[in-house]
C-alpha cells in the first residue's frame, strides 16, 4: 500500500540531493568565474598601467619638443640681439676708428661659431627625440602583436574543449537512448508476460466454475433434499480445494488465505455472505472509482513535479554549459559532464514507474465488469468465489488501499459472530 508513496519520496529524496550537489557545483563553478574575472581585471589594469605609461611618455616628448621649441626661440631672439648690438657695433667700431674693425671681425666670426654649435646641439637633440619615438612606437607594435597572439591561442583552446564536450555528451545521449529503449522492451515484454498469464489463470477459473454450475444444475433436476445437503458438502469441499488452489498460486497472499480457512471453518459465515456480497461489492465499487480518481490524481501530481524538476533541471545544465564555454579548462569540462547525465538517469525512473502504475488502472476497471450475479445460495457462493479468484492477481500486484478495509471488515465480522 505504502510502497509507491515512499518509492515517490526516496525519488524526491534523490532529486533534492541532486539538486543540493548542483547547487554546490554552481558555486564551485561561480567562484572559478570570479577568480577569471579577478586575473582579467589585473590583466586589464596592467594594460591601462601601460598605456598610461605611454601617454606619460608621449606627454612627455611633447612637453620637450615644447621646450626645444621655447628655447630655439629664445636662442633665435638672442641671436637677434646680438645681430642688432653686433650691428650697431659694427657701425660705431666703423665711425670710432678703423683699427677696430678686425676686433669685431673676430669677434663676429666668434658668434657665428657659436650659433652653428648651438643649431648643431640643437640637430642632435631632434634626431634623438626621433629616435625614441621610433622604439617607442616598435614596442607597442610588439606588445600588440602579443597580445592577439594570446587571445587566438586562448581562442582555439576553448573551441577544441567544446567540440570535445560536445562528441561526448552526444555520443552518451546515443548510448543512454539505446539502453533506454532496450529496458523499455524489456519491461514491456515482462509486464504482457505476466498479464497473458493471469488472464490464462482467470480463465481456467472461470471454465471450471461454469463446469461446476451445469454439474449442479443437471444435479438438481434429480436429487432430492437429503442429496441437496450432500450436494452442500461437496461444494465446501470444492471451495475448499479452490482456496488451496488460490494459496498455492498466489503464496503472497497469506493473510487473506488465512482468512479464507476462518470462514470455511465457520458454517453460518455463508448464511450471511448472502447479505454482505451485494454490499461488498457496492462497496468495492467505490473504493475502485475512489483508487482510480486517486491513482488519476497523484498522476497528474507525478507528472507536474517531473516536469517542474526536468525544467529546472534542464535550465542549470543550460547554465553549466555557459559556465563551461566561458571556462578554458579540461579538468572541470570532465567534472561537469555528470549533470546530464543524472538528468536522463531520472528522466528514465520517473517513466517506468509510471509505466507500471499505468496496467494497475486497466486491472481495477476489469474487475468489477468480470463478477457475475446469482440468485441461488450456491451460485452466490460460487459467484463470490469467482469474485475473489479475480480480486487475488491484480490486489497482489497493485497492493490497494481497499485489501486491508475488507480484511478488516470480515474481520470485524467473525468477530461479532
Amino acid at each position: 500500500m505504502l510502497l509507491p508513496y515512499l518509492q515517490l519520496v526516496e525519488h524526491i529524496i534523490r532529486l533534492r540531493e541532486e539538486l543540493d550537489r548542483e547547487r554546490e557545483e554552481r558555486s564551485y563553478f561561480q567562484l572559478e568565474r570570479d577568480k577569471l574575472h579577478a586575473v582579467w581585471e589585473i590583466c586589464k589594469r596592467k594594460q591601462e598601467e601601460i598605456e598610461a605609461e605611454l601617454r606619460n611618455s608621449t606627454w612627455k616628448n611633447k612637453e620637450a619638443e615644447e621646450r626645444h621649441r621655447v628655447e630655439i626661440n629664445v636662442y633665435k631672439q638672442k641671436l637677434k640681439h646680438v645681430l642688432s648690438e653686433q650691428h650697431n657695433a659694427v657701425f660705431e667700431v666703423k665711425a670710432d676708428a678703423i683699427s677696430s674693425s678686425l676686433l669685431l671681425q673676430n669677434q663676429g666670426s666668434k658668434s657665428e661659431l657659436e650659433v652653428l654649435n648651438l643649431q648643431a646641439e640643437s640637430r642632435e637633440k631632434k634626431f634623438e627625440e626621433h629616435n625614441s619615438i621610433k622604439q617607442l612606437k616598435l614596442i607597442e607594435t610588439r606588445s600588440f602583436k602579443r597580445m592577439r597572439s594570446l587571445i587566438e591561442t586562448e581562442e582555439k583552446k576553448r573551441r577544441s574543449a567544446i567540440l570535445d564536450m560536445e562528441e561526448q555528451m552526444r555520443s552518451r545521449v546515443e548510448s543512454l537512448r539505446e539502453e533506454h529503449d532496450r529496458a523499455l522492451g524489456k519491461g514491456e515484454q515482462y509486464f504482457s508476460q505476466i498479464l497473458q498469464k493471469q488472464q490464462e489463470d482467470l480463465n481456467k477459473w472461470k471454465e471450471e466454475v461454469k463446469k461446476l454450475q451445469k454439474e449442479k444444475a443437471k444435479h438438481k433436476k434429480d436429487l432430492t433434499a437429503c442429496q441437496q445437503e450432500k450436494e452442500v458438502k461437496v461444494e465446501k469441499e470444492l471451495l475448499l480445494q479452490a482456496f488451496e488452489k488460490v494459496n498455492r498460486l498466489y503464496p503472497a497472499a497469506l493473510p487473506l488465505s488465512s482468512v479464507a480457512h476462518r470462514e470455511l471453518t465457520l458454517p453460518g459465515v455463508f448464511l450471511q455472505l448472502q447479505q454482505e456480497r451485494d454490499e461488498l461489492l457496492e462497496t468495492h465499487k467505490e473504493s475502485i472509482l475512489g483508487v482510480q480518481q486517486r491513482s488519476g490524481l497523484k498522476k497528474q501530481l507525478v507528472q507536474r513535479k517531473l516536469a517542474a524538476l526536468t525544467e529546472t533541471l534542464e535550465k542549470e545544465a543550460q547554465l553549466r554549459v555557459s559556465a563551461k564555454q566561458s571556462d578554458s579548462d579540461s579538468s572541470c569540462s570532465g567534472c561537469d559532464s555528470i549533470s546530464p547525465l543524472q538528468v536522463l538517469n531520472s528522466s528514465c525512473r520517473s517513466r517506468e514507474r509510471l509505466m507500471r502504475t499505468e496496467p494497475l488502472a486497466g486491472r481495477i476497471q476489469e474487475v468489477p465488469e468480470s463478477r457475475p450475479a446469482a440468485s441461488v445460495s450456491s451460485s452466490l457462493v460460487l459467484s463470490s468465489v469467482l469474485s475473489f479468484l479475480q480480486l487475488v492477481p491484480w490486489l497482489l500486484d497493485s497492493k490497494t488501499p481497499f485489501l486491508k478495509n475488507g480484511e478488516n471488515s470480515q474481520m470485524s465480522n467473525l468477530e461479532r459472530r
